[in-house]
């Protein structure tokens, strides 16, 4: 909802943030400190507000947790691109209380989520 109502700094706070990459461990989170993250992650929306990006809604699909396993949500999410509307299959993933999504089938989905190592 936060991204809906442009609430960057709430979707921040609830974004699990991470490095990823061959040698990393992503539940060893980021190398990057909380202000270094912020900054990025509204780098992120920058871009995505410049290619004429935007979330405008989300249909919660299911919810389900195996045993010893996070809170996993699927969602359709509803996007528009330059007036185009577009929607895409995701998987997310509670872990530690924040959000982290596993699976996207949005090519943008690392500009929204916590994923803190990509090129700008």
């Amino acid at each position: 909802m936060s991204l809906l109502n442009r609430d960057y700094v709430k979707a921040f706070g609830l974004l699990y943030l991470y490095d990823d990459g061959k040698d990393k461990n992503l539940l060893e989170g980021t190398v990057l400190s909380e202000s270094e993250a912020k900054n990025f992650f509204f780098r992120k929306r920058q871009h995505l507000e410049s290619i004429g990006y935007k979330v405008k809604d989300f249909e919660i699909e299911n919810i389900g947790q195996g045993d010893g396993e996070p809170i996993s949500v699927d969602v359709t999410i509803i996007v528009e691109q330059n007036g185009k509307t577009t929607k895409h299959f995701e998987t997310l993933d509670i872990y530690n209380g924040k959000i982290w999504v596993i699976y996207s089938e949005d090519q943008f989905d690392d500009y929204r989520d916590g994923k803190m190592n990509i090129p700008l």
